[in-house]
């Protein structure tokens, strides 16, 4: 194909094949506000393509990232995103303790082999690698979040159905739909159509989080705006705390239901309360509820009361914390959230359900969440408890193994404590049939992102010299099918090595080479291909400087730099490679 569209039409030509599905969960952030979102890569990303087949666009956005020099997982922005649609078949590995990776087949991994993480294809997987996931994430937020029951009910009700609703400040009222869409928040309460009157601003700290929580896990939604909160054999404690908290932070009185068989209701009939989880996105069917973004978004400790209130109808006599749920979406966020608190967290997978577990007893936990280990004091157990742990020479990486803990183990470079990436057995591999679109990442520098259950995803191939020899002189394992598939009039453009000097290119678009960009730069010169004295210079440039620079470090001069400076400059000069 490649072939055909430049012998027969003279096409440009890109192909994109290291892909995630549209409905794997990844986590991004705007640093532009710092806001926080983890879910399915084409919610997050669709908006932004304009429905093309094949796109590539440039995004102000971060992702978890995993750096191998430090073992850390940081924050690092994305040179870009790309999708494309497909209708094949697509990998479905199942891991030991972190679930099922989806992928197309032509998408990287990082796999523990032989004492080293080598970046591996999908395709070339086997049962028994261990594959690289994330045993910690980034915190997300630091400061409490604050919501306005006014602004719920403006965006979710139309003008006749909010008309009931009124705003009261110093004793005056006012109609909501009279008040412009900036001063809604100047108000203090909301009153609704039987005149109670309920807090426009609210507070998500631990009380209301945890809530939130609970009614995530066992709110039913009624078509008459009630809700009601069913628990299941509930402790006397639980039900007292939740009547409580609604009159505190909600000013709502409940109706307590006992339904028999150990199932106890609280039934709230506030048309208000039911718009504002209603903004949230609580009043889905269970399988399709997400945590609120504001929960996400929130420090630690309201984050823990969250999964605290979802979990409150799920913990067993031995202590042991276990969230069950069918919910793909909800338990793979359930699970980031875990690991950006630093808390070593078991999934199982039984039947379609997911079972996140941990222990309450190991982090030394009371009923109130603020008791919870800090991230670092979780590490400091495991060292203590959990892992055998032993130092080598400078750069290398170790896997140690468990000592009576259902946990991965775990991977670190040469740096104190605990690194921030373990290893999981691949146990099966199948395919699946796949018809949709699915994405990708360009991430410089550490050519990474995160996203499922915690799983590092390698991003697109970093060996741009060697792609392009593969279409100009074919590949050498389908070296008898080359003369065919091959397309011998492709030249190389850019970007080389030579550009980061004569482009003045800043440092913040430079990438130091990998061991794996030196060893491919060596191998390349020994092709017969590579033998033209251009060639040579830029690949003994980029060894004698380690240094390279993607396509997207040209931005650094704008965004209008590629097209109307390089590439013609590129052009008007014939400063091609061939």
């Amino acid at each position: 194909m490649v072939r055909r569209l430049w012998e027969e039409h003279n096409l440009p030509v890109y192909v994109l094949t290291d892909s995630i599905p549209e409905d794997e969960i990844v986590i991004v952030r705007n640093p532009l506000d710092n806001v926080v979102k983890i879910a399915p890569i084409g919610e997050i990303l669709g908006h932004y393509f304009t429905g093309k087949g094949k796109e590539r666009i440039i995004l102000p956005l971060e992702v978890p990232s995993w750096n191998p020099n430090t073992g850390n997982i940081e924050w690092r922005l994305i040179g870009y995103a790309y999708r494309h649609k497909i209708k094949e078949k697509i990998l479905k590995i199942y891991t030991d303790q972190r679930g099922i990776i989806r992928t197309t087949k032509a998408h990287s991994l990082f796999v523990f082999r032989k004492g080293k993480v080598l970046v591996v294809p999908a395709k070339e997987i086997k049962v028994g690698d261990y594959i690289i996931v994330a045993n910690r994430i980034p915190q997300v937020g630091n400061n409490l979040q604050k919501i306005y029951l006014a602004e719920a009910i403006h965006y979710t009700l139309s003008p006749d159905e909010r008309a009931s609703f009124k705003l009261e400040k110093n004793n005056c009222l006012a109609g909501i739909n009279d008040i412009p869409l900036d001063k809604l928040r100047e108000y203090k309460w909301v009153v609704d159509e039987n005149g109670r009157r309920l807090p426009n601003e609210i507070i998500i700290n631990e009380e209301v989080s945890w809530l939130l929580g609970l009614i995530t896990a066992n709110g039913v939604f009624h078509q008459d705006k009630c809700i009601s909160i069913v628990l299941k054999d509930p402790r006397k404690e639980v039900l007292e705390r939740a009547k409580k908290l609604l009159v505190k932070k909600f000013n709502i009185t409940c109706i307590q239901v006992d339904e028999g068989e150990k199932k106890t209701s609280l039934l709230i009939e506030s048309k208000g309360f039911y718009v504002l989880l209603s903004w949230m996105g609580l009043n889905k069917k269970i399988e399709e509820r997400r945590i609120p973004e504001v929960i996400v978004n929130s420090p630690s400790n309201v984050i823990l009361a969250y999964i605290e209130g979802l979990i409150e109808d799920n913990m067993n006599e031995d202590g042991n914390i276990m969230y069950t749920t069918r919910n793909n979406v909800l338990a793979k966020q359930v699970f980031n959230l875990l690991l950006t608190l630093g808390l070593p967290v078991t999934l199982t997978l039984d039947k379609g359900r997911c079972i996140i577990e941990f222990s309450k007893k190991t982090l030394g936990v009371s009923g109130n969440t603020s008791r919870y280990f800090e991230a670092k004091k979780v590490a400091q157990y495991l060292s203590t408890k959990a892992l055998s742990l032993s130092s080598t020479g400078k750069g290398t990486v170790l896997v140690h193994k468990i000592k009576e803990t259902a946990f991965p183990c775990t991977l670190f470079k040469d740096h104190d404590g605990l690194g921030d990436v373990s290893a999981v057995r691949v146990e099966n591999i199948e395919e699946e049939d796949y018809d949709g679109y699915v994405y990708d990442f360009a991430v410089p520098g550490n050519e990474s992102f995160v996203g499922g259950f915690g799983i590092v995803y390698h991003n697109s191939d970093p060996y741009g010299f060697y792609i392009y020899s593969v279409y100009k002189s074919g590949s050498i394992s389908l070296s008898y099918e080359s003369e065919r598939l091959a397309t011998p009039g492709a030249c190389f453009i850019g970007v080389a090595p030579s550009d980061i000097k004569k482009y003045k290119l800043p440092p913040q678009a430079i990438i130091k080479a990998k061991d794996t960009d030196i060893k491919r730069a060596k191998e390349l010169l020994r092709y017969p291909w590579f033998k033209s004295k251009a060639w040579k210079r830029e690949l003994k440039l980029f060894l004698k400087t380690q240094k390279k620079v993607e396509i997207e470090g040209l931005s650094t001069h704008g965004f209008k730099f590629l097209s109307q400076k390089y590439l013609p400059d590129k052009l008007e000069h014939k400063e091609w490679i061939d």
